[in-house]
């Protein structure tokens, strides 16, 4: 491959896009490959086209490039290379902070015909505004687009760039490349099918946004969070005196907020009460907000509303007064967690003196340090202005409005307002969506667009995802215009405003490139009950949405990859798609988070200091399934080390009693558990010994010497929890237990489903009561929290017979989800987030039910790895007939059977590789052909 390469003189800030062009002759016709790679991410097109986009996510250590077949997308002759790269410059939770760079080789019949070196043609695209405000701190930077200072027609084969300067070589620094090992993301276009709105609308606050990292942490590049003291001052001027409110839209998640001044009158901020009343007066007064906590983002974000605008100077900071550098190791304290972190503990004499002498502040003017004016933002954070407005006129929407659904040469004409209001159109998908958005229209000079995404809307309210600014910003230029983002939107319906008409403005046409992980629909499941029938769709389409280059969580929210979350992704893609190089990808990384934690990463690849010890378990639950699943045993030998060495490491917090009491995100399942960041998790404790059974069993099949050395530490664990966690009075285990409190309040399902599933009571009497009760639940057992927890639940129903049970409860949890109008599956059920439904309406980690329909439903459970023998077990449920697919690594099992006219049938089509037992079923015809 060619040298990496990047802009001359640099990225002088963060986030920003490089375009790259290279002319080549070409014959046409003939096999032609383009091998590319870049940091962060690229956008590649050969004469205006498309090609693809890429790196896969992807670490120093273990970095990727892509080879393309570019044949069929060349002209006779003259062809150029048009190539964006966007330079995050900032670490996120799909990426970690590392230089721009470029390096790319097309050849012919094996001749090298360009290559990236000096004769590059670059420039950095001055359309893209750096400094803006963020999506969130999981996804980075909203991407802001003025087009008045750039011609997108860049990308085009005929488009002169004889004033660009040339490329410059830059060192590499990212070691050995390797080719991707994902398939590239399938590609379709997606059109909106309706119109919901048309109306006139004023946002009702002004929107502040400051960034305040150069301020507090100059230099810093990283995803980390940040525990410490400090101050946010500035002033506000009023042109008359009067009340209104101030609202923090995020949590400390998202955003800084504390308590503030406005000059001497006190407003205390919590967590759940973040907007206030407060009082002006005519002139200028000091706003000094007291921050003291641990924030995931160094932005703070408000919203102020008052009769009339307020304007606001002079921002400046203080501090940090006090910092605490956070370290995960299972030692030191963790921040935040299960526990928030509102506050330092004790706040130093100096700090608490600043914030008593406010407003004046005279003997402290020389720890005041200036925000620069290019980290201040007004009215640039979408999600508020959205959010907060006035409803001016709505209009009735007819059949001439539809213009922008088909994306012919009839468009949609948005009039601008007599009384100088925005125009706001609510289109909807019909369905979720997530890509890059393609859009055209007409417009004045310095219209802005604004377009936003979210995913439910039911009886005309929206739901606006929390602490997700999930927009992008186009400033028009004169006339006609087309744009495709960058950006990755996850949503199913778009909210486009214009602001700042001069005229009316068509609107030709708006799509998304759906991307997503390429699959064939191998697992099919259909029956007579259509209610389980749609809910198997959107289980599907979920959990397909959530496949990228490895899974992710959501593909609107944080579109990152959670160990724990992916165990399930993992085991329903083996029954949904068979695909199984997509999990492959994702075991990998996991390990390579070590470099950050030696418990390991929650999630990969970033910088982000976060481990849940759950979830680098389920990391060794997911390799042992994928054995299981695929038969694919090479990944033994490969992980077993990384394993093992993980797996020592958690030994170290295993106490002299057995107790595994460790300093963690101590999570499990989203409900009110009485746990603990330092202390023992019962389940925990249990999936622990569990993992060094799986270790064990790794040893064993490598023939390794030190396979004895898991036995004693897999009893001392389970033996304390049965001594030291069983309830003797009430029959049941204890969520938990710490030295300073004892053992938990709490006792909750999950941990009883956890310890059940794996087979981790040892005490045979003690295991009944369990089973008894996890098919009763007692009222005082805590229930669960999510789908995420359910499938757990689901396996033992299943082992147990109760298949019924399973179909009822799902028709029930995610028959309320279609209630919704949803068509994928909530990451929790209504009640856990208290102004929302769920906080993401597309959660991978919920897209069980179809795994259960297939697997459980079906008929073929697999009994041996790789599905080389299986177990026929047709269920005794409700449904009439029923009919589909089981992918396996032998190929695909197909199934029909029918309850239909008195008659027992169940047919099969069944690789001959396959062994099945329990073929013979005195209640049932059973006819099986083998393929």
């Amino acid at each position: 491959m060619g040298q990496w390469i990047w802009i001359k003189g640099g990225s002088p800030s963060e986030n920003i896009v490089g375009c790259f062009r290279k002319s080549f002759t070409a014959k046409k016709g003939e096999k032609t490959i383009l091998t590319i790679s870049a940091d962060t991410r690229y956008m590649a097109y050969i004469n205006g086209k498309e090609i693809g986009q890429g790196p896969i996510r992807s670490t120093v250590e273990r970095w990727f490039y892509d080879r393309y077949d570019i044949t069929g997308f060349l002209d006779s002759h003259e062809n150029t290379l048009a190539i964006r790269v966007w330079d995050y410059g900032m670490s996120t939770y799909q990426s970690i902070y590392h230089e721009g760079g470029l390096m790319f080789d097309v050849t012919q019949n094996g001749h090298l015909l360009a290559t990236s070196d000096e004769t590059v043609k670059s420039m950095i695209d001055k359309g893209i505004k750096s400094l803006t405000v963020k999506r969130n701190v999981n996804l980075g930077f909203m991407e802001y687009y003025d087009a008045k200072k750039s011609d997108f027609d860049w990308i085009k084969k005929d488009f002169d760039d004889h004033l660009w300067e040339e490329s410059v070589f830059i060192k590499d620094t990212w070691g050995e490349l390797k080719e991707r090992e994902v398939k590239f993301l399938d590609h379709q276009i997606a059109r909106p099918e309706n119109i919901y709105s048309i109306k006139e609308i004023r946002p009702t606050v002004q929107s502040v946004s400051v960034n305040m990292r150069e301020n507090f942490f100059p230099g810093s590049k990283d995803a980390n969070a940040y525990i410490f003291s400090g101050f946010l001052g500035f002033y506000i001027e009023c042109s008359e005196a009067g009340t209104g409110t101030l609202n923090f839209p995020n949590s400390k998640w998202n955003g800084i907020y504390g308590d503030y001044k406005i000059d001497d009158e006190l407003y205390a901020v919590g967590k759940g009460d973040r907007k206030k009343d407060i009082r002006l007066k005519k002139g200028k007064q000091l706003f000094l907000m007291n921050i003291s906590a641990k924030h995931d983002d160094l932005y703070s974000h408000m919203e102020f509303s008052f009769n009339s605008p307020l304007h606001f100077s002079g921002f400046f900071t203080i501090g940090p007064t006090e910092s605490i550098k956070n370290r995960t190791d299972g030692f030191n304290t963790i921040y935040g967690g299960l526990e928030n972190f509102e506050q330092m503990t004790e706040l130093k004499e100096h700090h608490k003196s600043i914030f008593s002498d406010s407003p004046v502040l005279l003997n402290y003017e020389s720890e005041k340090k200036v925000v620069p004016p290019e980290y201040l933002f007004f009215d640039e954070y979408i999600l508020s202005l959205v959010e907060n407005k006035k409803v001016c006129l709505e209009k009735p929407v007819l059949s001439g409005d539809n213009g922008l659904l088909h994306g012919n040469t009839l468009p949609t004409v948005l009039k601008k307002s007599e009384n100088g209001n925005d125009i706001e159109v609510v289109i909807d998908f019909g369905d979720m969506f997530v890509g890059n958005i393609s859009f055209s229209l007409n417009a004045s000079e310095g219209t802005v667009l604004d377009i936003y995404g979210f995913e439910n809307l039911f009886e005309d309210e929206i739901d606006y995802t929390f602490g997700l600014n999930n927009g992008i910003r186009y400033l028009c230029r004169e006339g006609y215009q087309q744009y495709t983002t960058l950006t990755r939107l996850g949503f199913r319906y778009l909210i486009l405003t214009l602001r700042k008409m001069k005229s009316d403005c068509e609107f030709f046409e708006i799509f998304v490139h759906q991307k997503s992980h390429p699959v064939g629909r191998n697992g099919h499941f259909r029956c007579n009950d259509y209610l389980i029938n749609k809910i198997f769709e959107i289980s599907r389409r979920t959990h397909q949405l959530c496949c990228e280059d490895t899974f992710a969580d959501s593909p609107t929210y944080e579109q990152a990859f959670w160990a724990g979350d992916a165990q399930v992704s993992a085991t329903v893609n083996a029954y949904y798609f068979g695909e199984k190089e997509l999990v492959r990808n994702c075991i990998r990384q996991i390990p390579l988070s070590r470099k950050y934690t030696p418990l390991l990463g929650a999630l990969m690849p970033t910088d982000w200091e976060t481990a849940i010890p759950l979830w680098t378990m389920n990391w060794i639950i997911m390799v042992d399934e994928y054995v299981f699943n695929t038969g694919d045993e090479s990944v033994i030998a490969e992980l077993y080390e990384p394993i093992k060495t993980t797996l020592l490491y958690y030994s170290k917090f295993i106490e002299e009693d057995g107790a595994f009491n460790i300093s963690a995100w101590n999570m499990i399942d989203w409900a009110p558990m009485d746990i603990y960041n330092r202390g023992v998790m019962t389940a925990q404790q249990g999936v622990l010994a569990h993992c060094f059974r799986i270790l064990k069993n790794m040893a064993e099949k490598l023939g390794k010497s030190d396979v004895k050395v898991y036995d004693p530490i897999i009893e001392k664990l389970l033996l304390y929890i049965d001594r030291k966690l069983w309830l003797e009075e009430t029959s049941e285990f204890a969520d938990g237990f710490t030295h300073e409190y004892g053992l938990s309040k709490t006792v909750g399902m999950q941990t009883h489903i956890m310890l059940y599933k794996y087979n981790l009571i040892t005490d045979s009497v003690k295991k009944e009561i369990v089973r008894e009760k996890l098919f009763n639940r007692p009222f005082h057992w805590l229930d669960v929290g999510s789908p995420f927890m359910l499938f757990y639940l689901f396996e033992i129903w299943h082992k147990e017979g109760h298949d019924q049970r399973i179909l009822n409860e799902i028709s029930d949890r995610w028959g309320m989800m279609l209630r919704y109008d949803s068509s994928t599956c909530w990451e929790v059920f209504p009640g856990f987030y208290e102004n929302s439904r769920t906080r993401s309406y597309c959660h991978s980690w919920s897209s069980a039910p179809g795994y259960v329909f297939i697997r459980y439903i079906l008929g073929f459970s697999p009994v041996e790895q790789g599905f080389k023998k299986v177990e026929l077990i047709i269920p005794e449920v409700d449904i009439k007939w029923c009919e589909g697919s089981v992918p396996t690594p032998l190929g695909r099992i197909d199934v029909w059977w029918s309850k239909e006219n008195g008659q027992r049938i169940f047919r099969a089509k069944v690789p001959s590789q396959i062994e099945i037992i329990n073929e013979k079923n005195s209640s049932w015809k059973v006819v099986i052909e083998r393929i």
